[in-house]
């Protein structure tokens, strides 16, 4: 069968999409890049805003209204059956339980394909940058999360497992390897063995390879942070931190009920930026919570700041349904989008400033992809998102001068 495969959400859903990518090629089927040429379009869904929602529904009503046969797994299948069932029922959309390498396994026995594969050692994916899920579900249990809903409590995967998936990426050309889940720095907490252990392991592998960590919350981070930062020592690791702060009001994050402090969150970035003055930290904030004052957002505002935030993902609250805070008094979304705006435009300014200082410095820099107008675009050590003069080879690390710099990225010219 001819296959679309259609993805949406986070680092964590393209890993999946990989997986099951991978699984449908090895029992026979095409997996085509254009979608006039399936005969089945899958979508890996998220629901995690009621934007996304909408997007999703509105792309299932247009290709259903094409003739197109859909199924539809990820986190919209698990987090709302009621949704999964009016689309059942209205398009005769196909429903795939699970998630990753089960996901695909349930969608091969629903099209027929539950033999013995015929490729069975395929990787479909020689990309430069690859992403390794480590584990599913969570420890935590936000107020507004409909994830949790979704991927239930933690289930991390072996590391031996872990450490066969980054071989055989290696093997297939990587030269990024992103490690994933909703959550690394809770990884192994029910195992018994913690992520730095895990990223340790990781190092220990033989070729020319960087590691980026994926998003930890702070308080399944704390009490490892020496841990990590010992192991971010390694060369073949980025200094990047994604760490969610969400808010830097304390009377707002236990309404949010995220299990840490403004000040635990400042802790670790502190431990962080002492070993590794350069480091690129990013995080994330939710504007507009339902208990959230003018004061509190002056406190997030004042919070970016103070942590010196290098990239920062704003989302304005959205009321998901069977969550805590569903329920709560929604502000009108003028509110949110004028505070979702002064955040913009803070973080913007404060991205620029430190952007500038980089102009000057001469980095080595791992091309990942190829950009607009005959550019390439790198990483450095830092993970800087960097803009490169020349088109080049992917996979290849190039010595860079930085001679200007942007908001969201550095520009640069090789010098060797």
């Amino acid at each position: 069968m001819r296959i679309y495969l259609e993805t949406y959400g986070c680092t964590s859903n393209n890993g999946d999409s990989a997986k099951i990518k991978d699984m449908l090629i090895q029992y026979g089927h095409e997996v085509v890049g254009n979608i006039e040429h399936a005969e089945l379009t899958v979508l890996n869904t998220c629901t995690v805003t009621q934007t996304t929602e909408n997007k999703i529904l509105k792309r299932i009503n247009n290709l259903a209204e094409s003739g197109m046969k859909i199924a539809v797994l990820g986190c919209m299948v698990a987090a709302q059956p009621v949704i999964m069932g009016q689309l059942r029922a209205e398009h005769n959309c196909i429903a795939v339980p699970d998630f990753g390498k089960n996901a695909a396994c349930n969608l091969l026995k629903i099209i027929g394909q539950d033999g013995e594969a015929k490729n069975p050692d395929l990787q479909s994916s020689h990309e430069t940058t690859q992403v390794v899920k480590i584990s599913d579900g969570c420890v935590g249990n936000c107020s507004y999360c409909i994830v949790k809903k979704a991927k239930g409590e933690l289930k991390s995967r072996l590391p031996e497992d872990i450490v066969k998936d980054v071989e055989m990426c290696i093997l297939n050309g990587a030269k990024e390897i992103q490690i994933t889940s909703q959550d690394t720095a809770c990884y192994g907490m029910d195992i018994g063995y913690r992520l730095h252990d895990l990223l340790k392991d990781l190092c220990r592998i033989e070729g020319e390879f960087m590691i980026r960590v994926g998003m930890m919350n702070p308080f399944t981070a704390i009490d490892i942070v020496d841990g990590l930062v010992d192991a971010f020592q390694s060369d073949k690791i980025f200094k990047f931190l994604h760490i969610p702060v969400q808010s830097g009001s304390d009377k707002v994050l236990a309404d949010m009920n995220r299990g840490h402090s403004a000040s635990d969150f400042i802790f670790i970035v502190d431990r962080f930026r002492n070993a590794f003055p350069d480091l690129t930290l990013s995080t994330d904030f939710i504007i507009g919570y339902p208990t959230e004052t003018e004061d509190d957002h002056i406190k997030s505002i004042n919070m970016l700041n103070a942590a010196g935030a290098d990239r920062v993902n704003i989302t304005r609250f959205s009321k998901r349904p069977k969550t805590l805070a569903y329920s709560l008094y929604d502000m009108p979304d003028r509110i949110k989008k004028d505070r979702s705006r002064e955040m913009s435009k803070a973080h913007l300014k404060l991205s620029e400033i430190r952007n500038k200082r980089w102009i000057g410095k001469r980095v080595n820099v791992l091309i990942t992809e190829h950009g607009k107008n005959n550019t390439s675009i790198g990483r450095d050590i830092t993970y800087k998102n960097i803009v490169v003069k020349d088109k080049l080879s992917l996979g290849t690390n190039r010595q860079v001068l930085i001679v200007d710099a942007v908001p969201m990225y550095l520009i640069g010219e090789c010098i060797n």
